[in-house]
């Protein structure tokens, strides 16, 4: 089955950023996900994800096994991974939402501190979180 990969390809630095504006966002994600899978999850942003076989499936590759991949459900907020599956936000439920979620935040971060850019580039650089 032909999937097409979720574009762009960031940099470590704009999936890093991407993940402040998230965190931002949804403050509760450090407490619950920690800051070690935000970090990986910001590492596997990088990688390969393909749109899965309809809206809001993902295959998100292994970093630990080759030519292996999990299943991140957006709709149901579950990745096939052990982690998850023993009740966990996983890494690669991070990298889905960085790749798929930051650009529409960052926008709406845009509009709501359209007055005051240092702020913005403050929640960036992760100087505001």
């Amino acid at each position: 089955m032909f999937r097409a990969y979720v574009t762009p390809n960031f940099s470590y630095e704009t999936s890093r950023s991407f993940a402040h504006v998230l965190v931002y966002f949804y403050p509760d994600l450090l407490s619950l996900a920690g800051e070690d899978r935000i970090t990986r999850g910001i590492q596997l942003a990088r990688l390969s994800i393909a749109y899965g076989a309809r809206p809001g499936l993902f295959d998100v590759t292994s970093q630990s096994m080759q030519n292996a991949s999990y299943e991140v459900d957006t709709s149901k907020q579950t990745c096939t991974c052990k982690d998850s599956q023993a009740g966990n936000i996983c890494k690669h439920r991070i990298a889905v939402a960085i790749k798929t979620l930051s650009g529409e935040l960052l926008s709406k971060l845009n509009r709501q501190h359209i007055e005051d850019p240092q702020f913005v580039e403050d929640i960036l650089q992760g100087r505001s979180i």
